[in-house]
């Protein structure tokens, strides 16, 4: 028999990966969260089956769970813990669009979609940061090594007018400064900081276009033609891409591979 979990969408304090059901009801399964997960009974396999739990994305996104809460750390585990979380939320808030009215799925969805990048997002600032704070050397790493932070000149009167120590000045440029999806940009700063190459994030930048549809263009696709809507011939909804319950997943899936090779190479160094 396999160690006992329930579904909610959180992670135990001891690696568990649990999930709930739409209703809110706990039902025992036995399995792997590795791997596929049987119900102990039958309302507890309807809940697989209807979720399609035992799907090849849905067991990477279990296995990938169980990878990134074991590899927290030190001062940087809780945004590794709170990037669980939150694409742990997606997840099941994904799973509950199909039971939503047809015309409002495809907007959750959308949302959810963007919402991965700022999981993501939150991760790689809050790492950065937090890393610079607590760490001299990767502190003048960055400095050193980062161009952008070379391009702007500071004399001594502006640092006494500022009111700011040099390392003030960092952090507000990394918490204020700094857009933290732009993964070409971030590479540089982790690359300089660090001295570490990013993993693979092509599939990321592809879905970033997507990503900016959404948030800028309420998810119609730059170039399409939306005179339409304006003239009152269409509705947004009829241009807009549509997202499917397995593009969301994809996404978080890609975005958890990612971060368990970015954290891979980050305790390596």
């Amino acid at each position: 028999m396999g160690r006992k979990i329930y579904f909610t969408y959180a992670i135990t304090d001891d690696g568990e990966p649990v999930y709930s059901t739409p209703g809110g009801k706990a039902h025992l399964v036995t399995g792997s969260p590795r791997s596929a997960i049987q119900g102990k009974d039958e309302a507890g396999q309807k809940v697989i089956d209807e979720l399609d739990l035992n799907s090849t994305l849905e067991i990477q996104f279990r296995k990938y769970t169980d990878l990134i809460h074991r590899a927290r750390r030190g001062e940087t585990s809780k945004c590794v813990s709170v990037f669980g979380l939150s694409v742990g939320q997606i997840l099941v808030l994904n799973r509950r669009s199909s039971g939503q009215p047809k015309n409002s799925q495809n907007l959750l969805r959308g949302m959810l979609y963007a919402n991965v990048f700022t999981a993501l997002e939150s991760l790689l600032s809050d790492y950065l940061i937090e890393s610079v704070r607590n760490d001299e050397a990767i502190r003048s790493s960055l400095v050193s090594r980062y161009d952008d932070f070379n391009t702007k000149k500071f004399t001594l009167r502006n640092l006494i007018a500022e009111g700011k120590s040099a390392e003030e000045l960092v952090l507000e440029k990394l918490q204020y400064g700094v857009v933290y999806h732009n993964l070409g940009k971030v590479y540089g700063m982790y690359n300089a900081a660090f001295g570490i190459e990013f993993p693979d994030f092509e599939a990321l930048a592809r879905a970033l276009v997507n990503r900016q549809d959404i948030v800028h263009r309420n998810g119609v696709a730059r170039g399409v033609d939306t005179e339409r809507i304006y003239n009152g011939k269409a509705r947004v909804e009829d241009i807009a891409k549509i997202y499917t319950h397995g593009e969301v997943l994809q996404l978080v899936v890609d975005a958890q591979l990612f971060v368990i090779e970015l954290l891979k190479k980050l305790a390596a160094r």
